[in-house]
């Protein structure tokens, strides 16, 4: 009986499912309506404004073609390729996004936003996350609280909707890839 106890008061001080980490990412959060907040959350492989480019792999010319016009028909094609994954990105949203301090993890979030929602609000949150590469995450919810931290600042508190295997695995690869590094540094920092 002693056990059981222990173990329910240890539930109720340990509210949480999955491990969070802090970080600051380039995130974006908006109001929508409870129709297009039932969508599956996504993956949208792609960089921002050249973060991690792709040097792309160069073939070598036939003897036939001259190697400076090699070149410079090269580059033309990597610019033509940032210019069509700008465009890309551009339609989905996702340009221009500020950089915001969020706490993470698989089941929701903790952000600072400029724009104050209310308990029960759905939400559509984009977020630019590096594990091995760059990609957006998509992701739906519903805010479970807000508190104003400074004049026009709030802190929101949102619980993610149903997002999917490949989203939810992307979202730990992530966090998991973070959480090495915050050990690795402390472990550093000990030993300086």
């Amino acid at each position: 009986m002693q056990d059981q106890t222990k173990t329910t008061q240890n539930k109720i001080t340990e509210r949480r499912e999955y491990f969070r980490v802090e970080d600051l990412l380039p995130t974006s959060i908006k109001k929508i309506d409870e129709d297009t907040a039932k969508m599956m959350g996504k993956t949208i492989p792609g960089l921002q404004s050249g973060i991690g480019c792709p040097g792309g792999i160069e073939e070598t010319p036939e003897e036939s073609i001259n190697p400076v016009l090699w070149r410079m028909l090269t580059e033309i094609n990597r610019k033509l390729t940032v210019l069509m994954d700008n465009m890309h990105l551009a339609s989905q949203g996702l340009t221009n996004i500020q950089v915001k301090k969020v706490s993470i993890s698989a089941s929701g979030m903790r952000v600072i936003c400029d724009e104050g929602f209310e308990p029960e609000d759905c939400v559509e949150i984009k977020i630019l996350i590096t594990a091995n590469t760059s990609f957006w995450l998509v992701l739906y919810g519903r805010v479970m609280r807000v508190t104003q931290t400074l004049e026009a600042r709030w802190e929101v508190g949102v619980e993610f909707f149903e997002m999917g295997d490949e989203v939810r695995n992307a979202l730990s690869a992530y966090m998991i890839s973070r959480q090495r590094e915050m050990i690795q540094k402390s472990e550093w920092k000990e030993v300086r």
